[in-house]
């Protein structure tokens, strides 16, 4: 099945030569391609170009995708992203700059991907980031300092991943988290 079709600028881009399977996933994606058509909102659900969108998308969705390494120059020409969700896109590499034309960004969540830190300064520019859920990726370490910049953070998961350890203060500059997740595996 391919769809493409222009609303406010936006772009909406079902992924070719898929047919749906009628997934709780594929569900939830529906519910919020309705919520984006009623309120006008662009956005996009990723297809094979999945990371070059319109420079007015608000909402990225990446389902099974093969992304790999997860670049700056495949996020900031859409610089009015205010959601990102990439789930199974085999990412394993996150630059550190990834999020830096970010700035109205305001939930992050990756999903199911193979990487195993984040870089220090990965979030500086996120201040408005409200919701962040980094789930059954392969997380092992998380730096001191990592999350200082999110001080509007209000929902943080770390659930399915391979902490043994945190570091005394790692949350200790997220002032408005009303909910944290540390589900282990």
């Amino acid at each position: 099945m391919d769809v493409n079709r222009q609303r406010d600028g936006g772009r909406i881009s079902h992924n070719a030569g898929k047919q749906p399977t009628g997934s709780s996933s594929d569900k939830d994606m529906m519910a919020w391609l309705a919520v984006f058509i009623l309120f006008g909102m662009p956005f996009s659900i990723c297809s094979t170009s999945c990371l070059q969108k319109s420079t007015t998308t608000t909402y990225l969705d990446c389902i099974d995708e093969n992304i790999g390494i997860l670049t700056a120059n495949k996020l900031c020409n859409m610089q009015l992203l205010k959601s990102i969700k990439f789930t199974q896109t085999s990412i394993y590499i996150i630059d550190e700059d990834v999020f830096q034309c970010l700035e109205h960004l305001e939930s992050l969540v990756l999903q199911k991907n193979n990487f195993s830190t984040l870089p220090l300064g990965v979030f500086r520019s996120q201040l408005m980031m409200q919701y962040l859920y980094l789930e059954w990726d392969k997380i092992s370490t998380l730096h001191l300092g990592l999350f200082d910049p999110l001080e509007s953070l209000k929902q943080l998961s770390l659930q399915g991943n391979k902490l043994s350890v945190l570091k005394p203060g790692i949350f200790s500059k997220l002032t408005s988290l009303e909910h944290l997740n540390l589900g282990c595996e």
